[in-house]
């Protein structure tokens, strides 16, 4: 019986990415560790963001997500199934989406704009996914590391706001990339009012007229499912 036991809970820690309502709990936690425990420091720096994405040009910054393949992510050929390469793409988002624009989300949740009823958690953006477009480069095996390295790339002016993520393992010199992605976002309050690119960058503490525009510039380049040009856009290199 203690075999079995063990066998189990080997089992289950293996696989603890992936067990039912994993991706609940990694989703919550990406938001409790980036928005809520942060937030009275957040007032104690003088609301500034706590992960130090201060200055303007910081809203194109990388933020790393790291993770593994489970055994319940592999396909026939024992490889990370195309498919579970999303649910993954959602965590690191998340985890990006709220350490760049944390300002926005704790703003809007303390009704600082003055545009809701009151103080509320339901006073967060919400920040559907439109589309999105990548290619698959190379395959990951059972328990294999990674990370994925999100960040901003660009915008219209508008309403959409686009996200380049790559699959990368190694470091350095050593840096293989795996996959890359564009993720198509929009970000809404009140349920469905678009916030359009610019509030964002400024409820966020990032606008200038110089990054709004560079943010436009690269958004007309963005969308695309072309190797080269995602290799460009994610400083990748094939």
């Amino acid at each position: 019986m203690s075999w079995l036991v063990l066998a189990v809970a080997v089992f289950a820690l293996s696989t603890i990415k992936t067990l039912p309502f994993a991706y609940f709990a990694r989703f919550y936690f990406q938001v409790l560790v980036t928005v809520f425990l942060p937030m009275a420091r957040f007032f104690r720096n003088g609301k500034q963001n706590t992960f130090g994405f201060t200055k303007p040009g910081d809203v194109f910054s990388w933020v790393p997500y790291h993770s593994y393949v489970s055994p319940l992510e592999i396909d026939m050929y024992l490889h990370k199934s195309n498919s579970t390469y999303f649910a993954d793409l959602d965590i690191a988002r998340t985890k990006l989406v709220c350490q760049i624009m944390q300002r926005m989300f704790i703003r809007f949740r303390n009704n600082d704009t003055g545009e809701f009823k009151g103080k509320s958690v339901k006073n967060f953006p919400f920040v559907p996914v439109a589309s999105i477009k990548g290619s698959f480069k190379r395959e990951m095996l059972v328990f294999s590391r990674f990370q994925i390295k999100s960040r901003f790339f660009g915008w219209d002016d508008n309403k959409w706001v686009y996200v380049v993520s790559k699959f990368v393992t190694g470091s350095g010199k050593n840096e293989k990339v795996m996959g890359i992605f564009v993720t198509k976002y929009c970000f809404k309050k009140k349920g469905r009012i678009t916030i359009r690119p610019r509030e964002i960058l400024q409820e966020s503490g990032f606008f200038t007229e110089e990054v709004y525009q560079q943010g436009l510039k690269q958004g007309e380049t963005a969308w695309t499912d072309d190797w080269d040009t995602l290799c460009k856009i994610a400083d990748a290199t094939d």
